[in-house]
């Protein structure tokens, strides 16, 4: 998740700064000039990070440590310590921080400070938030100075436009990722807001669906009355929600049933993108209006969930000030977000992707676009399941979903925030491979993230689409593949 506000410039302690958010945060804050000193208990993430970020680390702008304790409180003379709400709570570090008079924030509440004077476009919901809040920022920020909170980064040279306009600018708006775990985006106070969809997803933190629906209540009453959400009127729970809010709704689907105004129609292969464009193809569609307006849409990201991201992107766009046949243009080129259907690389003939796709919901459409994409081609899937408790819950929907690939490898699930043993990781891995086979399809079981490059070396063919999926470390596996690819170069 990325901060591109600018504050005074001080100095910040971040705790699990190699998080999805903790970790863009840190890179926002470094722009900007602030000092910031990270901690983290994965001493191989933090490697990486102090890799990438050499030249600050070298400057005495960043300084990292595999443990923060309350002698960094007393050595430097902090803005504020960030926890990320993946890191468990330190009643010491609190209590320090609380007598030195400086504050002890988590991530969304640290957002929420530095956005307090923006007018806020949030963009809320199971699954699409990362992507559909880029895409959003793409085309306002052509128009505009616009602030971004993302749970991702942007590929390519976004990133670093998105750097220099936060160095430069004040933006008067800015746009929110604004997510559901532990209620976060309930600090933020939305002037208009995106609804993706609602499914049930984080299990240790919603005992039940009707809580699940209560903080997403509670979140679209924070939309004032002349305010606007954005909501595809296809999912249920949010046609039953944002029906009982103040704000006015404008729904898109794929048929007009549901109250939808917009509906996306023909979504197509779009081919005529290098390999090296994002993900090698896109997808072409329609929007048409219930009043007879039509848009052509072309983006280079594939499937029908993308197909869904823009138009809602476009329709919130459009509410501020944008028309919406300039951002359908605009949208042509937007870079695309890492981890979603990334082109990593080629190997041995086979084309490789990497996704954060940690649901079934979202594998399903992934694999959906890669078919649409890549018609007759075999499918390969290397899967890493994101929680235990996730996986068991959502047991039959992950096997019917990783079912449409031709042969799957899952590794042992990765216990995010969970206490669980590494033979109990591999035992639930274990029963997920056996439920896809007894679904149809091909399933492995791969002990361990090392032994994927190797397991590859044997499985794939010539013509492959080889997809890495989760929201853990199996982005890692292409690194390793390159490291491959280049001793076989070099020989």
């Amino acid at each position: 998740m990325s901060a591109v506000w600018n504050t005074d410039r001080g100095t910040w302690l971040l705790l699990g700064i190699c998080g999805s958010g903790m970790r863009s945060l840190c890179q926002q804050m470094l722009h900007s000039g602030d000092r910031v000193i990270g901690s983290d208990s994965c001493r191989e993430s933090l490697q990486r990070l102090a890799a990438e970020q050499s030249q600050a680390c070298r400057q005495g702008q960043l300084r990292l440590v595999d443990a923060a304790d309350v002698s960094l409180l007393q050595e430097h003379s902090l803005t504020a310590v960030v926890r990320s709400l993946a890191v468990p709570e330190s009643p010491d570090l609190s209590a320090a921080a609380a007598a030195a008079g400086i504050p002890f924030l988590t991530l969304p509440q640290a957002v929420a400070q530095r956005a307090a004077a923006q007018r806020q476009l949030c963009v809320a919901g199971t699954h699409g938030k990362t992507t559909t809040s880029g895409m959003l920022w793409w085309i306002l920020q052509q128009a505009q100075p616009t602030g971004l909170f993302l749970g991702g980064e942007l590929c390519g040279e976004a990133g670093r436009l998105f750097a220099e306009r936060s160095r430069t600018h004040q933006p008067a708006v800015a746009v929110i990722e604004s997510c559901e775990y532990r209620r976060s985006f309930l600090h933020f106070r939305p002037a208009s807001a995106i609804l993706t969809g609602i499914e049930p997803d984080h299990f240790d933190c919603f005992a039940s669906e009707s809580e699940l629906l209560q903080a997403y209540a509670e979140f679209l009453a924070r939309v004032p009355a002349d305010g606007t959400v954005i909501h595809d009127t296809g999912c249920l729970r949010s046609l039953r929600l944002v029906s009982q809010c103040a704000a006015r709704p404008l729904g898109f689907s794929l048929s007009y049933t549901g109250r939808a105004e917009w509906c996306i129609r023909d979504v197509t292969p779009r081919t005529d993108l290098s390999a090296a464009e994002v993900s090698g193809s896109g997808c072409r569609f329609r929007m048409h209006h219930l009043d007879g307006r039509r848009l052509f849409v072309e983006i280079p990201m594939p499937g029908v969930h993308n197909a869904k991201n823009a138009a809602a992107a476009i329709l919130a766009a459009e509410l501020e000030g944008v028309a919406a046949e300039h951002a359908v243009e605009l949208l042509r080129t937007f870079p695309g977000i890492r981890r979603r259907f990334e082109f990593r690389g080629e190997y041995r003939g086979a084309l490789l992707f990497d996704d954060y796709a940690h649901h079934p919901t979202a594998i399903r459409e992934t694999l959906a676009a890669a078919r649409m994409v890549y018609p007759g081609r075999r499918l390969l899937v290397v899967f890493e399941p994101h929680q235990l408790e996730r996986l068991r819950r959502l047991e039959e929907g992950f096997a019917a979903a990783l079912s449409a690939a031709d042969q799957v490898y899952v590794l042992p699930v990765l216990p995010a925030r969970e206490q669980v043993s590494a033979e109990v990781a591999e035992q639930a891995a274990a029963v997920l491979v056996e439920r896809i086979r007894q679904s149809g399809g091909f399933s492995r079981l791969v002990n361990s993230l090392d032994r994927v490059p190797m397991t590859l070396d044997d499985a794939v063919l010539g013509g492959d689409i080889v997809i890495t999926m989760g929201a853990g470390r199996t982005n890692t596996i292409h690194d390793e593949i390159n490291r491959r690819v280049q001793r076989d170069f070099a020989a």
